[in-house]
């Protein structure tokens, strides 16, 4: 990654993250599998600094999560 140290640590800490808490139910693991390929995607956007494509990609992810009931009550 050209650039920040500072970033390229941080996204290597978010990575982490998001893998350690990537345990799933078998009817969710598919959905969790493209979720974490849209934000391996927007990472690297904005590394690569491009506001054009992040800006997009963090629509797209939006949008889907909105159509999966993320962030949505269950009931």
């Amino acid at each position: 990654m050209a650039g920040s140290a500072r970033l390229s640590r941080l996204v290597a800490n978010l990575r982490g993250q998001s893998r350690l808490r990537a345990v799933y139910p078998p009817r969710l693991q598919g959905r969790a599998r493209g979720q974490a390929r849209e934000h391996e995607r927007l990472l690297d956007a904005l590394i690569d600094r491009d506001k054009r494509k992040a800006s997009e990609l963090m629509r797209l992810h939006v949008a889907h999560a909105r159509g999966l009931g993320v962030g949505q009550p269950e009931g």
